[in-house]
């Protein structure tokens, strides 16, 4: 007999002695084993105590405060702890509880995380969320506490199993050929799994709470068919809509931490984060989580994930053009129907994903009971397979034979009836999808321009060689140092990076705008551009208003404090048709935030120099766009300065006649009712049903269908958000 077991027959000789009204002391039932005695006395002491406040409580009404034992603190003995796990705010033990005999998981709060009261607040609010999100896919908290240096843990169940992630690698692992129809056994209960979490996240959000993290790594698998979502630390409350809302839960509002009207920063993995969580600009909603476990079902048929880059803003521009293959490319055989379901809920745009998880983790279910799933519309040759493996035997019969002909007949009929109608529709669908992607690609173009700008403007060497300039504004030696900068940076990003432009430029912000650098500086004769020296406190990339129809005073002229993207207007040198991107030059020395000029890079709008052959070459835009079928055409429908006698709109900058070699830019704008119908921010309807092309070469009275596509900005705020320029795909007639 062990000394646990002697220990319990001890316990159970004192309960016998009381219930029997006899006294025995612990020592007198240690006589024997006298090393046993503290510990008696101690598990004694503790039924004592059970037994009194059961004598209580047995006594009080239902409802009724037991004033004695309001306030009940317990403690637990934990022994042989050793490191499970380790994340970015704390630290998990595996431990023994000697008190009731079972393994739990203790997480405890890193010690240099325990000084930063956010870090503290975080941790409260992870093991107050988890503790109250009761559901079975929710690993359970037994209790708080905190060490006596002050260092916060909690007690929680140890999962014996694997993860998602590692489940994942052991099934890609094993099953290197390709999928195929009637998947293993495997694949299905990992499946049945993915089910499982977005029943829990599900569940999380009817309570108000967004996980932020969902990946398969933060996803446990029991021994025994247990399915947990684990890692709450970045959990949010962001309060809950009306189809959330169920009549027997309540709204989780963890004391913590107040309902969130933001994303609180970029928080997450970044290779599963939504557009919207990785852009941090917009309040996330559960639609993030939902484009997350999009991610976690892409790397269960593929075992990859679907965004893989060499850099952080290279990842970064991915996720927010969507730009990743389909699952199919990584491996064959993937059914239609999940890949469907799967890119519904990866979709860019949170109102295309599914409204709720529950309804993801429904098309699945369908998709493993062999129904059709609502995220792919299965052409009619699946439908009768699977109408066939489920009446095999009937559909031996002569008679079920003389009835599915009499069915495909009616269908082939109605087919027949529809088809010009889907063609129709496809058409209409294709110009709308075409134009989507040409604009989203193109945003990315020129904010990518942009960017580059911005990280040039902070270059100390150039910020301290205009504030001399700026100090001296009649030295011309200093305006060549500036300039000298600037003729590195160009020749670097156009031979290096393959960044064409006609210009780069900075102006001084001395009252006038006054043009100090340009870079190229000399025309092909060696005579200095005329440009410099003059001043362009009117141009708007200096300024940063639109067209005005009256002539601004020099007071209202002060240089831009943010990023613009002009208007197209006409160059000093060469009367060339331009627009330019521009951003301040800024001097934060002694914090005063001076604004010294303008950098800028000026294209050329014929042809919007390198934008459009980085669209093709670089495959951003579908290969179609290049053939005869289709064309494209960027129009700018704000005010522009290209005629400053008559401010006009809707001026084509962008057209596939351009790009011939023998054609020459004549500028041409939109009729007044394209422009308006392009200018609408109201309509849904993206389609331009008879378009007549200004530059089609046989203009006549031919008209064909376009669709087009407003070209935002979207991480750029307000001031960027709406440029003013919008894509046309055009359907050649």
């Amino acid at each position: 007999m062990n000394q646990e077991e002697r220990l319990d027959e001890l316990l159970d000789l004192w309960e016998d002695a009381q219930e029997r009204g006899q006294n025995v002391s612990p020592q007198e039932l240690c006589a024997a084993c006298p090393e046993l005695l503290p510990q008696l006395e101690k598990k004694i002491s503790a039924l004592k105590s059970v037994n009194e406040w059961m004598s209580v409580t047995n006594k009080v009404k239902p409802g009724e405060s037991v004033l004695a034992f309001e306030q009940i603190k317990l403690e637990s003995d934990y022994a042989n702890l050793s490191v499970h796990a380790e994340g970015g705010l704390g630290i998990v033990y595996a431990a023994e509880d000697r008190d009731l005999y079972r393994n739990v998981a203790i997480k405890f709060l890193k010690r240099q995380c325990a000084v930063d009261p956010n870090s503290r607040r975080q941790f409260s609010v992870e093991a107050e969320v988890t503790s109250r999100l009761e559901h079975p896919g929710i690993v359970p908290v037994y209790g708080m506490g905190e060490t006596d240096d002050g260092l916060p843990f909690y007690t929680m169940r140890f999962i014996e199993g694997q993860s998602l992630d590692e489940a994942i690698a052991d099934f890609h692992e094993q099953n290197t050929s390709d999928l195929d129809g009637d998947q293993t056994l495997e694949f299905r209960s990992l499946l049945n799994r993915f089910i499982s979490v977005c029943k829990t996240i599900a569940y999380a959000h009817n309570r108000g709470i967004l996980h932020r993290d969902i990946k398969p790594a933060n996803v446990m698998l029991g021994r025994y068919g247990e399915t947990l979502v684990v890692d709450w630390g970045l959990a949010m409350a962001i309060g809950r809509a009306g189809h959330f809302k169920q009549p027997d839960e309540k709204t989780l509002m963890p004391q913590g931490q107040p309902f969130s009207d933001s994303s609180q920063g970029l928080s997450g993995t970044p290779a599963y984060m939504s557009p919207e969580q990785i852009t941090a600009t917009d309040a996330l909603q559960p639609a993030s989580d939902i484009y997350a476990l999009g991610c976690t079902l892409y790397k269960l048929l593929t075992g990859v994930v679907p965004f893989e880059a060499d850099s952080m803003s290279e990842l970064r521009e991915k996720i927010i053009r969507g730009n990743f293959p389909p699952p199919s490319n990584h491996a064959q055989g993937i059914p239609k129907p999940l890949q469907a379901i799967c890119l519904k809920a990866m979709s860019r745009q949170p109102e295309d994903r599914y409204t709720t998880a529950m309804e993801l983790a429904n098309d699945v279910e369908r998709y493993l009971a062999d129904e059709p799933v609502g995220a792919y519309d299965e052409p009619l040759s699946l439908s009768f397979a699977r109408w066939s493996r489920r009446h095999r035997r009937v559909a031996q019969t002569a008679a079920l034979a003389g009835i599915m002909l009499f069915v495909l007949t009616g269908v082939f009929s109605l087919w027949l009836a529809n088809a010009a109608h889907r063609a129709n529709e496809a058409r209409r669908d294709g110009l709308v999808s075409q134009s989507k992607a040409a604009a989203t690609a193109l945003a990315s173009e020129l904010d990518r321009r942009l960017l580059i700008l911005e990280g040039a403007a902070r270059d100390q060497q150039l910020i301290d060689a205009i504030a001399r300039a700026k100090a001296e504004p009649e030295n011309h030696e200093l305006w060549q140092v500036v300039n000298n900068w600037l003729i590195k940076q160009r020749q670097f990003w156009t031979e290096k990076r393959g960044l064409a432009s006609y210009a780069w430029f900075v102006n001084l912000d001395d009252g006038l705008g006054t043009q100090i650098a340009r870079a190229p500086q000399f025309e092909s004769d060696g005579q200095l551009y005329k440009s410099l020296g003059n001043s362009y406190a009117h141009r708007e990339y200096f300024h940063g208003l639109q067209p005005q129809p009256t002539q601004l005073t020099p007071q209202e002229l002060t240089p831009i404090d943010r990023p613009t993207l002009s208007a197209p207007f006409r160059s000093t040198n060469h009367n060339q048709p331009i627009l330019a991107f521009s951003v301040p030059i800024i001097s934060t020395r002694n914090g005063s935030n001076e604004v010294l000029g303008v950098l800028g890079m000026a294209v050329e709008v014929f042809d919007i120099s390198s934008l459009y052959d980085e669209l093709v070459d670089n495959e951003l835009v579908d290969d179609e766009i290049r053939t005869n079928d289709y064309s494209l055409t960027i129009v700018h429908t704000n005010p522009d300065y290209f005629d400053e006698a008559s401010i006009k709109k809707g001026l084509i900058m962008q057209h596939d006649r351009f790009r011939q070699g023998k054609e020459i830019y004549e500028p041409a704008w939109l009729n007044q009712s394209v422009l308006g119908i392009l200018s609408a921010t109201d309509g849904k309807d993206r389609f331009l049903p008879n378009y007549q092309d200004v530059h089609a070469k046989d203009p006549g009275p031919s008209a064909s269908l376009a669709a087009f596509e407003t070209v935002k900005l979207r991480s750029r705020g307000d001031n960027l958000n709406e440029i003013g320029w919008s894509v046309i795909i055009q359907e050649q007639p």
